[in-house]
């Protein structure tokens, strides 16, 4: 199981690498895994809500899931649409977070504890999701990297807790 645990970890940072040098077919995989995951999700929550005679609002949601779900794998710019949604999404939550961090630091400064560095992540949140927001390849390169990030660290963290001897 080491080994196995080791070879994965070995593929999560290849696969890193890949995603990396390669930002468009990073964003056309994860359309398509939010359409795999939109049709899957629509279909089983179609026969639950079918069977347990849930409202039709919950049924027409299931229908446009999937419906949304085949848009997106069958149109050819549909997993980059998709992409871009989730981009879109991304630099608002970012923007939030921005927004969110100046009233803080403004009640640690009046509590007498350091607050400049939450400040300062916080004007920078909101420089970098007005960049997201306004301008897709600015957003598809954060996405890119974040992405990449995280199988990065999954992979190390892989082959670290099997080295360790942690792997189960």
């Amino acid at each position: 199981m080491t080994v196995l645990t080791i070879i994965l970890g070995v593929l999560l940072i290849i696969a890193s690498a890949v995603c990396l040098a390669h930002p468009l077919f990073t964003a056309i995989a994860i359309g398509v895994w939010l359409a795999i995951g939109l049709l899957c999700g629509g279909i089983s929550d179609l026969v639950v809500n079918s069977r347990v005679k849930k409202s039709g609002w919950f049924i027409a949601l299931d229908i446009v899931s999937i419906i949304l779900g085949l848009v997106i794998i069958f149109s050819n710019f549909g997993a980059l649409l998709a992409t871009d949604m989730l981009i879109t999404i991304m630099g608002c939550l970012v923007l939030f977070d921005g927004i969110a961090r100046i009233p803080l630091a403004l009640a640690l400064k009046k509590q007498g504890e350091k607050w400049g560095i939450v400040l300062a992540s916080g004007i920078l949140s909101i420089i970098a999701a007005c960049m997201i927001i306004s301008n897709y390849f600015t957003g598809l390169f954060v996405a890119d990297i974040m992405f990449s990030s995280a199988i990065l660290v999954q992979g190390i963290t892989l082959i670290a807790s099997a080295v360790a001897g942690q792997d189960n």
